[in-house]
């Protein structure tokens, strides 16, 4: 499983829409462009967290018996928290910050960070499957669906939650 500092950064890739989207709405010069590399480069450490994930982390065998693809529910969480940043000037700017705060606490008390938008944007699809011994994941993985029955190799991100990493997801 992940440590509390790789959750907190796969949260802040998952934020990453949200800087982008206040780098274009903020009126004051340094901000926008701060934004907006704040937010590229919580993209590169999504890629770079995902790819060490991949080679480096530690693999458990998952088996599929029942799965159900879920990548809808990204479409929602992205609105959630994107369009309230759609009209956020400078004088707003105090507002924006209690918004977004209140965002990560939410975002991070739920476990719903592993909903990431740009995790969907890299590829990936999320999939809520039951395994054999009857417990319920969120799987993330490229293939976009899998066969009952199959067994794929998976790294834990957190309780409940596991990233595909067999080679035909690669």
């Amino acid at each position: 499983m992940l440590n509390a500092f790789a959750l907190w950064l796969l949260l802040g890739s998952a934020l990453s829409p949200l800087a982008i989207g206040l780098g274009f709405t903020l009126d004051v010069w340094p901000y926008g462009i701060l934004c907006f590399l704040v937010g590229f480069f919580l993209i590169g450490l999504c890629c770079l967290l995902l790819r060490n994930l991949s080679t480096q982390g530690e693999r458990f065998p998952l088996t599929i018996e029942q799965f159900e693809r879920r990548d809808h529910v990204m479409v929602g969480f992205l609105l959630a928290y994107l369009l309230p940043v759609l009209r956020i000037g400078g004088s707003e700017l105090p507002v924006s910050l209690y918004v977004l705060a209140v965002v990560v606490l939410v975002l991070r008390h739920s476990g719903a960070y592993h909903f990431n938008p740009v995790m969907g944007i890299l590829g990936y699809h999320f999939h809520s499957v039951r395994t054999k011994t009857g417990m319920e994941h969120v799987l993330i993985t490229k293939a976009a669906t899998h066969s009952v029955g199959q067994e794929l190799s998976v790294v834990h991100l957190a309780s409940g939650v596991s990233l595909s990493v067999s080679s035909n997801d690669a």
